[in-house]
This record gives C-alpha cells, structure tokens and sequence, in this order.
C-alpha cells in the first residue's frame, strides 16, 4: 500500500486539486500516515532555502501567538502542516522524469475536464454555480485559476515534446491555444493574462515558430468568439475592458478600499503584524472610512503578508521568492541550449511563479488551502528540479 501510494502520489495529485481542499488534506494525511514510521529530519538536506523555509513558518506561528485574534493562533498553528507537507514531498516522492510525465498526463485531463465545463456553459448558458453540489468539489466558479495553474506544467511539456520532434508546429500551437480559449471563455481576466504572458514568454524564448502562429492567432480568436451573442462573451468582455476604468480609479474601487484596510491594519502592528486570518476582522475598523474596505483577504498576497506577518513575514516571503528564482535562473541560464524534460519545466513553472506571483497582481488569500497546496507544490517542483539539473551538472 505505501509504495503504491508513493508512486502514484504525483499522479493523481491534479485529479484531487479539481475535488477540492478537503480531498487534498486527506490524500495529504494519508501520504504522511504511511510514511511515518520512514520519516527522519536527519534526512532532510539543509540549505538556505530550508532555513529561510523554516523561518518563515516560524514567523506565522509567532505572529498568531502574539496576535490579539483567537483565529490567528489555531490557523497559525494548522499552518505548519505545509511545511510537513514539503518535507514528506521530499523524503518520500520522486520527481524523476517518469514522474514528470504522469503528472502532466492526468493535469492534461484536469484541464480538458475544466475546459469541457466551460464550454458547455458558453454554448447552453446554463451556469454551473447555482447548481453546485454540497460536496467540497471546485468545478468551475475559479475554473481559469485551474487551467492557468496547470497550464505551467502542461505548456512546459507541450513545448519539451515539440523541441523533441514528438509534436509538430500546427499539434502544439493547436494544443496550447485550445487552453488559452478554455480559460478565456472563464471570464477571468486576471487569470487569463497571465497565461498569455506565460504563453508569450515561453515561446518566444525555446519555440519562436509557435509564438509567431499564437501572436497571429490571438488577433483571430477574439473576432470569432465575437460573432457569437453568448451572455458569457459578453460579460468576458465586460471583465476585460474594465481594466482601464479600475486603474484610473484605483482609491475609490473595491482593491483601493482593500489597499487602504491592509495598509492601516499594518500600522498597528509593523513588525509582526496580526496574525494569520486577521485583516478579515482588522477592515472592520475602517469601514466608515472606506465603505468597502472589508473582506476576507485584501486580494493581495504581498499586502495580506504586510498585514497579517508584519515586515518579518513579508522580508522572509520575498527572500524564499528571490532564492528559488535566483537559482532556478541560474540553471537555466547555464543549460538553455539542453533539451531536457528537468529544463522545460524549470522554465514554465519559474515563469509562472514570477509573472503569477508579481507584486502589484490581483490575487486569493495565500492561506486558503488551494492556494497554498498550490504555491508549496509549485516551490517543491521548482527547488526539487532545480536540485535535478544540478546532479546531472555535476555528473558531466
């Protein structure tokens, strides 16, 4: 049972992510339950990436003990369960290539899965939240958030396969804009910018015969979707030409109001800010001012870290990010001209964490449980194939 759940981890891994957060704690708690008795910090390589690691999970738990929010101590405290998440991930699992690939085929179906939905909600114009099951499953209502977050490793596949003469030019460029529509037709425009970006960067860089076709194709797409009078296009298009109407008003908008919470909850606490989970009850203070100053989380990691760690926290954050892009850079810099699987997805999942992770981005709380199994993943991926390059460097 525990070889066969270690070997299968990162395979089923994306299927899970589609059911939800609760189906992710458990498939967690029962990847760490049969490897227990296996488990030893002795194993555990220490490197600055581990210490600033530990120093920032040690910065959540001290924030929430000293914060004045009960809340903020026990989601402190149930935080430290993704730091033992990524040293099970590293102990236990191997990403070697093999595993790369499983993990890319079943992504694969995630997204078609997400797409499908979609789809079926532009042609019929029958919207799938109202009619959510009671199930923690998350099908569509942040379906571009999805497309985008696995479209990293997918594009990072497509893109290695095509170098590889195992896809052609009109496969690849097919592929990729098929999942480009997907997660336009969401309606989430945040989303979908940064799978364009994504998309951009990465072509132009190891495919530039595909950038050309994707650069044609996107002038096209948009003047096809735009024949067809689908109140979901219609409202895609709203999302996306409101930009410019957000930005010339940013302190007055709904995240101008967020920005201003965040920032005077900061004041109060500089140093250690107030505890994990806290802005949600910190906003309450400057409603009056700013009719929408509350919500959950301000939409903004960096200002959600400011608030709720303080400086320490967010110094520590923003060190973990320079020291996994420093290095992942590095790598790819040193071994561009390679083809390997390891230098594909190095590439597509550090591009992805610099553009998707961009300070002044649009963004859910960094402590909801998809986001952060996400974001740990990710980092895991990165430093694990990172640390790949590097053996194989040695090897030669």
């Amino acid at each position: 049972m525990q070889k066969v759940v270690n070997s299968k981890f990162l395979q089923f891994l994306p299927f899970v992510f589609l059911l939800g957060p609760l189906f992710l704690e458990i498939y967690f708690f029962l990847l760490f339950l049969l490897n227990i008795k296996n488990l030893s910090l002795k194993l555990i390589e220490i490197n600055y990436f581990k210490i600033i690691l530990i120093l920032f999970f040690t910065s959540i738990l001290f924030s929430s003990i000293f914060s004045d929010h009960e809340i903020s101590f026990f989601k402190g405290l149930s935080y430290l369960r993704f730091l033992i998440y990524l040293f099970v991930l590293e102990l236990v699992i191997k990403l070697n290539e093999k595993n790369l690939k499983k993990f890319c085929r079943s992504a694969l179906i995630v997204i078609a899965v997400l797409i499908s939905f979609n789809l079926f909600q532009v042609i019929t114009g029958y919207n799938l939240d109202d009619e959510r099951t009671t199930l923690p499953i998350r099908l569509e209502p942040i379906s571009g958030s999805f497309i985008t977050y696995f479209s990293a490793y997918i594009l990072s596949y497509i893109l290695w396969n095509y170098s590889s003469k195992k896809m052609n030019v009109y496969t690849s460029v097919v592929s990729i804009l098929i999942i480009l529509t997907g997660c336009l037709i969401s309606g989430e425009r945040i989303s979908s910018l940064v799978l364009l970006s994504m998309i951009a960067f990465f072509t132009f860089l190891k495919a530039k015969k595909i950038f050309f076709f994707i650069l044609i194709s996107i002038v096209i797409i948009p003047s096809f979707l735009s024949q067809y009078d689908y109140s979901r296009v219609i409202y895609i298009e709203k999302r996306i030409f409101s930009f410019k109407k957000d930005i010339r008003n940013f302190e007055n908008t709904i995240w101008g109001h967020h920005f201003y919470a965040a920032k005077e909850s900061w004041e109060e606490k500089k140093i250690i800010g107030n505890g994990v989970r806290s802005f949600r009850i910190e906003c309450k203070k400057f409603e009056e001012i700013k009719k929408n100053a509350c919500s959950t989380h301000p939409h903004n990691i960096y200002l959600e870290l400011l608030s709720e760690l303080g400086l320490i926290g967010l110094s520590l954050f923003i060190l973990l990010l320079i020291n996994v892009i420093y290095k992942s850079l590095l790598y790819i810099f040193y071994n561009f001209n390679t083809k390997s699987l390891n230098l594909y997805f190095l590439i597509g999942l550090t591009l992805y964490l610099v553009i998707n992770y961009f300070p002044i981005k649009s963004f859910g709380s960094f402590f909801n449980n998809f986001n952060s199994f996400g974001f740990w993943t990710l980092l895991y991926f990165i430093s694990t194939i990172s640390k790949n390059i590097k053996k194989l460097n040695n090897r030669n």
